[in-house]
Formats: C-alpha cells, sequence, structure tokens
C-alpha cells in the first residue's frame, strides 16, 4: 500500500516537472497544465491514497469572488477542496500559497504561472501582490487556509498555549486562525466591489482526526474515509479589525461544533471525474519527456532541472520584493 500511495504522489510531481517547458513557451499553458493536475487531485487521493471523499452541502456561489476557508488537515489536504469545487462548482479556483512552496519541484512553478496568489506572509509586502492579483479577477473562488499552518498535536499545543497566554478561547478540533489574511483579502475584495459570500469546508479525516497527518504518517497509515461539511455564510466587510475577528470567531465556533457533530451528518459521495483523460494526458507528458531523456542520454532531465529551479528563483525573489510576474 506504501508503494502505491509513493506511485499515485511521485506521478503528480513528475508530471509537473516534465510540463515546466511548456511556460517557456507561454505561460498560460500553465492553465493547461493545472487542469489536469486538477483531474489527477481526486485520483490521487480518492484512488492513490484510498479515501474516499463525502461532503455534506454544497458551496453557494455569487457572481463575485467568493472565499473558501479551510482547516488544514494533512499534507495532501489540497486534494479535498479541489475535488469538492471541481464536482459541485464551476468557477475558476485560485489558492493563497506561501512563497517557500515555489521550491516545491514543478508544483509551485505552475501555481505561480497560472494564477495563484504567492505571499510572503509579510503584511507591508504582501499587501501589494494580493491587491494586483485580485484586480485581474472576477468571479472566481479564492482558497484560504485560516490557521496558517496544518494540524499536528505540536502545532495544537503551540496553538493552545498562545491562546492561554492571550486570553483566547481554545477550540478542542482547531488551531487558533490567524485572521489578518482573511480580512486583508475582504477588504480589498470589499474596495474593488469583488467580495462575494465565505465558503467554510469542515475536513475530517477518519483515522487522523486531531493527530499527526504529515506524509510519512499518511504513507504508513490508512487514512480512512474523508468527510467534508461545506456551510456558506454571507461576507460581512467590516473595517474595525477587532470586530472583524470577532465576527469570524463565529464561523470558526460553528466550525468546532460542526467537527464535534460530525456524526449526526447525512453525506455523499464525491465522484472521480475525467478519470480516463486525466491518466491519458498526464502519461503523454511523462513518455514525451523520457523520450527525450533518453535520445540526450539524460542532458535533456538535467537542463530540465536547472530551468525549473532558475524559473522558481526568478519567482521567489519578485514576490520577496512583494512583486509578481
Amino acid at each position: 500500500m506504501i508503494f502505491q500511495k509513493l506511485f499515485y504522489f511521485i506521478l503528480l510531481f513528475v508530471y509537473l516537472i516534465a510540463s515546466s517547458p511548456l511556460y517557456f513557451i507561454n505561460k498560460n499553458y500553465s492553465k493547461i497544465v493545472k487542469k489536469y493536475c486538477y483531474d489527477y487531485c481526486s485520483i490521487l487521493y480518492q484512488l492513490g491514497f484510498n479515501s474516499p471523499i463525502y461532503h455534506n452541502g454544497v458551496p453557494e456561489t455569487t457572481n463575485k469572488i467568493d472565499i473558501v476557508t479551510m482547516n488544514h488537515v494533512s499534507s495532501i489536504d489540497f486534494c479535498i477542496f479541489i475535488s469538492l469545487l471541481k464536482e459541485l462548482t464551476d468557477k475558476k479556483v485560485y489558492v493563497i500559497q506561501k512563497k517557500e512552496l515555489l521550491y516545491l519541484p514543478g508544483f509551485g512553478l505552475n501555481q505561480y504561472f497560472s494564477g495563484d496568489i504567492i505571499i510572503n506572509r509579510d503584511f507591508e509586502k504582501d499587501i501589494n501582490i494580493i491587491d494586483t492579483q485580485i484586480s485581474k479577477l472576477d468571479n472566481c473562488i479564492i482558497v484560504i487556509y485560516p490557521e496558517g499552518t496544518r494540524y499536528s498535536i505540536k502545532n495544537k499545543l503551540k496553538s493552545d498555549k498562545f491562546c492561554e497566554e492571550n486570553n483566547l478561547e481554545k477550540f478542542n478540533n482547531l488551531l487558533y486562525p490567524k485572521m489578518k489574511g482573511l480580512y486583508t483579502i475582504s477588504k480589498i475584495l470589499h474596495k474593488q466591489n469583488k467580495l462575494g459570500n465565505i465558503i467554510d469546508i469542515s475536513n475530517y479525516i477518519q483515522n487522523f482526526h486531531n493527530k499527526n497527518s504529515y506524509m510519512k504518517d499518511i504513507l504508513v497509515k490508512e487514512m480512512g474515509y474523508t468527510f467534508s461539511i461545506i456551510k456558506t455564510y454571507k461576507a460581512e466587510y467590516i473595517e474595525d479589525y477587532n470586530k472583524y475577528k470577532e465576527w469570524f470567531l463565529q464561523i470558526w465556533r460553528n466550525k468546532n461544533e460542526t467537527l464535534n457533530n460530525i456524526d449526526k451528518y447525512k453525506f455523499k459521495s464525491i465522484r472521480i471525474n475525467n478519470l480516463m483523460s486525466g491518466y491519458i494526458f498526464i502519461l503523454l507528458v511523462l513518455v514525451i519527456t523520457l523520450y527525450l531523456c533518453v535520445i540526450t542520454k539524460g542532458i535533456y532531465f538535467v537542463l530540465l532541472l536547472i530551468y525549473m529551479y532558475y524559473l522558481s528563483y526568478i519567482a521567489f525573489k519578485k514576490i520577496s520584493k512583494g512583486s509578481h510576474f
């Protein structure tokens, strides 16, 4: 079973690495690469890691920019929101990513060129990036993890300690949310008249709830079923940051209570769509790359890695200076 998981996971990254020369031809090709990557994510999660996804509720979208918030429950939970949003909406999806992910082979570069919002997690630098990127978007979904990091026993202890030291409430299923980024995005969307709904997704992985779920953990142990509960809220623009925090904390309280009562909900399964097209396109790219590696005796692959990390370095420097492509 470990081999199966590794095979599906490595295949995704090899595909993204192999596709990177397309960005040299035209950066818009990254959107095609991203489409098939998203098709494959449901295959990776539900078949590769053997964790069928079940959901309760559907996202209520608007004709503006909706914000999806999610608790960060594992190293591959990006596959959860991708699978849900591909099945339940037809809106384009963009993700708030930290700049360190740019050096994740193939993955970070694709996110950069396909329009995801890459940030420093430094408010002064990020506000210009977020403002510029949002001005290019319409009628789509932005995904953000308010907790800022994935759930782990160590992170939960740190979160609880922070709450105790600052007289804040603790959540038994969640880390205390970091709301500055969400507030900034909401403020910019309001300014541009693009603020839609808040769509909150509460994730519960059967065998990893309130446990460490790093890659080394989910590789050696079965994940069980994944349950996601979707609730939609009308996004509020509140100028005062402290009042905004209190408003969003009520969503977080609801989320925590939802996870406490997960067994009371009824669920529907998420289908694996575009199974054959996802496989065929990825395998085609891999076959072409393998052929080029063979006829050049590996030189092509070496040059590919150098080229990919050069682009990642340039992108990293731009983000660090508070700009994007």
